[in-house]
């Protein structure tokens, strides 16, 4: 019954709490079954005692059950032998499993636990165990269709069972997980520790790292063989470093894992290399071979230089780099660039930044194929597009000439035409055209308008034009003498408006076909000019100009003062040397005083006609006097003061004074009259006025009957009248009384 409880135990059952306890009852029950019962013990009987426990540990020492004299006892046992007494016979009891352990920890007993009292030495041995589990990774659960079985020791003793399962396990005993068992000979799972010892109640993770076989197979591109190149594999989840020959190679590899080849290779000389392209798979997911291919590599450098200025850009150089077709811009001090061996390479023919009508351009070879090192060099030649042709103005034609310029550094030439060409020509050289054709005579010629050459710095379209032109003698001549300034012929040349002042015997070069004038008039000093006389203007048509003169005038005025004041001779320019006639008749309300002249050989006097020769500029005033009549209207007069003269005026009085002059009037009425006031200046009824002649002028002083004057007479005359008759009448009456006393 024992035997079946412990091996079930070490088969991976689960202990219970109780057990030690049921041990114990058992114990002694079989004391208490197995003893004399009312028998004496033997004398001299007696047993030897003591325990170890093989793996130490904080345990408690063990109770041993036995009879002494009939009587069950028990006592601890101590790892030194001690002898009891105890009855020959009768059974003894120790306990399967010491106190102090836990669920996953216990002290087990190996052997048994009970026996006979028959004077022997007896040594209990004990285990340390821990409950361990022996993993197994899920993968390895899943994916393998065998486990791997585990050898490990319990109570002293080699068991087997599966990974994966747990079980009592003695402290530090060692453990070995055997190899896994697999139907594929190029895929497996590799345990990197099998082995180690129980250390503790965890769980055991043996680091099974599943791995497949690899075929390496390795080949290079180009003229020279690779030998041999290193890379990087996952070897039981870290890298290793490995070498492969040129004849492959085999080896175990972390499965999901990558291959990582050494990516450039250079030779000893410096000259080549060769560069990782592929790897086949390179990610390691099954049994596979592996086909890992390198390009072989040489330098290709290249430089240039332009021809006419810089560059807005480098050239692009395309070549093959690890089976790759790139471009990239070369610039100055570009280093080199690895190209494929037996790889084509080629080169712009043209900078970028060129456009249709600019461009940087190389004549020479731009592709080839790298078979070595290779060390290039360009010129680029920096051009413009230049289109031309001809036309004439003015009619007629030209004879065929040609364009010369350069192109690649090389002079060539092109013909003239109508119609419009175009070349590339280098930057910075020079065009020429012809300048000029001549006619049937020296005084006939067809001209470039433009400069017969042309340093080339911008992409142009040149429309030459070539101008029928016509020597044109020129000058003039003078009637009446004098120094004008010189007239300026205003014409046309090469399509240019031109002003040359005209000499005598000059000539100038007009365009066949344009205008030509002269000023009309050339214009001196202040009422000095001279008038052209003919054509002043025409169309060149010819080597021919028509004859021009010019006649020398003066110019004389004739004015009055005031102005207005009378008709006139008009004003006038006349030619030097004339004679001319001047007169003029007064205007209503003025008189004639006389002329004063201004400037050389001018008239001054009282004529009111006269004639002169005119020699320079003149001016003949005319100074004429303004009428002032002055009137009295009714009874009265008036004192009229010009200057220091007086005049008594009691019915008109007419004057003729210069403008300006000042007129002072006093009125003095008559009897029994009073003065009324002033007509023709506004004075009102003022006494007296002072007012400035400006023009002829009329002035009426009005008198009229002084009312009051007259009222008061007649009421003195009427009071005198009725006095007379009174005393008529009192002197009557005193009469007749007189007369009648006396009778």
């Amino acid at each position: 019954m024992l035997d079946g409880l412990v091996d079930a135990r070490l088969r991976g059952g689960r202990p219970l709490r109780g057990l030690v306890l049921a041990c114990a009852l058992l114990a002694v029950l079989l004391i208490s079954l197995g003893g004399p019962r009312g028998a004496t013990a033997q004398a001299g009987s007696h047993i030897t005692l003591s325990y170890k426990v093989i793996g130490g540990g904080s345990y408690e020492p063990p109770i041993v059950w036995y009879f002494q004299n009939g009587v069950n006892v028990s006592s601890t046992l101590s790892v030194n032998a001690t002898t009891f007494a105890a009855d020959a016979g009768t059974t003894w009891v120790a306990p399967m499993s010491l106190g102090g352990g836990e669920s996953y920890l216990r002290y087990e007993l190996a052997g048994n636990n009970s026996g006979t009292v028959e004077g022997q030495t007896v040594v209990l041995t004990y285990y340390t165990q821990y409950y361990a589990t022996f993993g197994l990774p899920p993968e390895v659960l899943n994916d393998s269709l065998y486990l791997p079985t585990v050898n490990y020791t319990s109570l002293g003793v080699g068991y087997n069972i599966s990974a994966g399962l747990s079980t009592w396990a003695d402290y530090l005993a060692p453990y070995t997980y055997n190899i896994i068992p697999t139907t594929l000979q190029d895929a497996r799972w590799f345990c990197p520790s099998p082995t180690g010892v129980i250390e503790g109640a965890f769980a055991i993770d043996p680091g099974y790292v599943e791995q497949y076989l690899v075929n390496l197979t390795m080949s290079s591109t180009g003229t020279q063989p690779l030998h041999s190149a290193n890379f990087t594999e996952m070897f039981d989840g870290e890298p290793a470093n490995q070498t492969i020959g040129a004849h492959g190679r085999t080896l175990w590899v972390d499965a999901y894992t990558t291959l990582d080849f050494q990516p450039t290779i250079t030779s000893q000389s410096g000259t080549n290399q060769w560069v990782l392209h592929s790897v086949t798979p390179s990610n390691v997911t099954a049994p596979s071979n592996v086909t890992i291919t390198y390009f072989e590599q040489y330098p290709l450098s290249v430089s240039y230089s332009v021809v006419g200025g810089e560059a807005p850009s480098g050239p692009i150089v395309s070549g093959s780099s690890n089976g790759n077709t790139t471009s990239i811009e070369v610039y100055p001090g570009s280093p080199a660039r690895w190209v494929d061996a037996g790889s084509q390479y080629s080169l712009s023919s043209l900078l970028v930044g060129s456009t249709p009508n600019e461009r940087w351009i190389t004549t020479a070879t731009t592709e080839g194929v790298v078979n070595g090192p290779m060390a290039l060099t360009f010129e680029y030649q920096h051009q413009v597009l230049m289109g031309f042709s001809y036309s004439i103005a003015g009619g007629g034609e030209v004879p065929s000439s040609n364009v010369t310029f350069f192109s690649f550094g090389v002079e060539g030439s092109l013909p003239l035409s109508t119609t419009q060409a175009s070349v590339w020509v280098d930057f910075g050289t020079t065009m020429n055209f012809r300048g000029n054709f001549s006619g049937g005579t020296p005084a006939e010629r067809w001209m470039l308008g433009s400069a017969p050459s042309l340093v080339v710095s911008t992409p142009e379209v040149l429309s030459l034009v070539y101008y029928h032109q016509f020597l044109v003698p020129t000058g003039y001549t003078l009637v009446g003498g004098g120094s004008p300034p010189a007239p300026v012929l205003a014409g046309s040349e090469f399509g240019v408006p031109l002003a040359r002042s005209i000499t005598s015997g000059s000539s100038v070069w007009l365009d066949g076909g344009s205008t030509w004038s002269v000023p009309g008039i050339l214009q001196g000093g202040t009422g000095e000019r001279w008038v052209a006389t003919g054509h002043t203007n025409g169309t060149v048509t010819s080597a021919t100009f028509p004859d021009v003169s010019y006649e020398h005038q003066y110019y004389v005025a004739v004015v009055s003062n005031p102005a207005g004041s009378a008709s006139l001779t008009p004003n006038a320019w006349v030619r030097a040397g004339q004679s001319v006639k001047i007169s003029e008749e007064p205007s209503d309300g003025w008189a004639f005083e006389g002329w004063l002249g201004s400037g050389q050989g001018s008239y001054s006097g009282t004529n009111q006609t006269f004639s002169l020769p005119v020699s320079a500029p003149l001016q003949e005033t005319a100074s004429l006097n303004a009428r002032v009549t002055i009137r009295v209207a009714g009874s009265g007069s008036l004192i009229v003061t010009v200057g220091s003269h007086s005049y008594p005026v009691s019915g008109e009085l007419t004057l003729y004074v210069k403008p300006g002059t000042n007129i002072s009037l006093a009125e003095s009425p008559g009897t029994l009259r009073s003065f009324k006031g002033w007509q023709g200046i506004s004075a009102g009824s003022a006494s007296a006025v002072l007012f400035t002649v400006a023009a002829p002028l009329s002035v009426t002083a009005s008198f009229g009957v002084n009312l009051v004057l007259a009222i008061l007479l007649v009421a003195v005359v009427c009071g005198a009248a009725i006095s007379v008759v009174a005393y008529v009448a009192w002197r009557t009456r005193v009469s007749t009384n007189r007369r009648l006393g006396s009778r």
